[in-house]
């Protein structure tokens, strides 16, 4: 019981050295959990872009072999799709791609063609706008070409077998937004009839699901492949991770930047916390043999320093966790009252990797004490 009481009164009557100790650990807590925060808020931005942006949704039915389906074939694998619970949308898909021309002037689009007899529920999501009769086109990509809501433009797209499928006349019945969809998302939207008759097949190449909590990707993935299955139709069930051909590198990239900046944090705190409680030991050497000869157990001198390392540590991740929240705050305040000046993301503290993040530097400054409280535990006691 002495140890936690000797820790705590150090800990007091060094309070300059404890308040340097503790900023300095505070500081690199509170970059961690920014870059943490940051990272998590990314990583929400790359699912709305593949999930939205690029309508995978959160699960994709696939055919096994890389091909595509007829109707009958996608008919039947949205009724039993819908009946499993969860499913929120099923929309059958077909991305085209080719030459959009209006006036002299042309451009590559990146079609999507979808089947909209679910209309009021995609546009409710987000991810199908009004097209009235015609198509919708990204606002880039009508800037490019001149376009206005009602104008005409011309579709042409390169069929698979490699010919030249006739152009189709098409009017834009809807421009929206693409500026935050990712760079892989569709800038022309369209009826699935319409893109059928570009590709010159009635065929659908893949049925996005839609789900209605997130949460539930792998529940609802195993349930669709049962559902799935007494059907006879070789077909995979994919997570949009797994679809979207942006995810993967750039959730590397954050993975690895904040892997650099959990490693600079922990260097710090570690050599900190070790140069602090090594600095404690010799300037108290004296003090250590006198409370040892008054019968001081070995033990207890060693949880001594280790408890006072661990107190320095807890007041510097408090007061970082501190900081974090409220610079978080602040910036996001800042975003949302300047949109015009916001950064590319606002910040999202992460609690989960917090807290590992919390019993990680714990457990570093308990090691890092560990040396000075050895040798402190093997002081002798003396009068001297």
């Amino acid at each position: 019981m002495i140890a936690p009481l000797l820790a705590w009164r150090h800990l007091v009557h060094g309070r300059a050295r404890t308040l340097h100790a503790a900023l300095a650990i505070g500081a690199s807590v509170a970059a961690l959990d920014l870059f943490a925060g940051h990272s998590a808020t990314v990583r929400a931005r790359l699912e709305m872009q593949a999930v939205v942006g690029e309508r995978l949704g959160q699960l994709c039915i696939v055919r096994h072999d890389g091909g595509r389906f007829d109707m009958r074939e996608t008919q039947a694998l949205r009724q039993a799709a819908a009946g499993v619970k969860g499913v929120l949308l099923t929309l059958p898909q077909l991305p085209v791609r080719g030459m959009a021309s209006r006036a002299g002037k042309t451009a590559w689009f990146r079609g999507m063609g979808m089947g909209i007899g679910q209309a009021e529920a995609a546009q409710a999501n987000g991810l199908l706008p009004d097209l009235g009769a015609g198509v919708a086109v990204g606002k880039a990509h009508a800037d490019q070409l001149g376009l206005e809501q009602g104008a005409s433009i011309m579709l042409g797209t390169i069929a698979r077998s490699g010919a030249q499928a006739p152009p189709v006349r098409a009017d834009v019945g809807a421009l929206f937004e693409t500026a935050d969809l990712g760079p892989d998302a569709p800038s022309v939207l369209m009826p699935l009839a319409l893109a059928q008759s570009l590709a010159g097949k009635e065929q659908v190449e893949r049925i996005a699901v839609y789900l209605s909590h997130p949460a539930w990707q792998e529940a609802g993935r195993t349930a669709l492949r049962q559902a799935l299955a007494p059907l006879g139709i070789p077909v995979d069930v994919l997570r949009w991770q797994d679809m979207s051909e942006n995810y993967a590198p750039a959730r590397r990239l954050s993975d690895v930047m904040l892997g650099c900046v959990a490693a600079v944090a922990a260097s710090i705190v570690g050599a900190t916390v070790g140069a602090a409680a090594a600095m404690n030991r010799l300037e108290r050497r004296r003090e250590l043999a006198t409370l040892r000869a008054l019968g001081l157990p070995a033990a207890s001198a060693f949880a001594m320093f280790v408890l006072e390392s661990l107190g320095v540590t807890a007041i510097g991740i408090a007061g970082g966790a501190a900081a974090s929240g409220l610079a978080a705050w602040f910036i996001n305040r800042s975003v949302l009252a300047y949109p015009q000046h916001a950064p590319p993301v606002m910040v999202e503290l992460d609690p989960q990797r917090i807290g590992m993040a919390v019993l990680t530097l714990l457990a570093l400054a308990a090691l890092a004490s560990a040396l000075p409280a050895i040798k402190a535990a093997r002081t002798q006691g003396s009068w001297a």
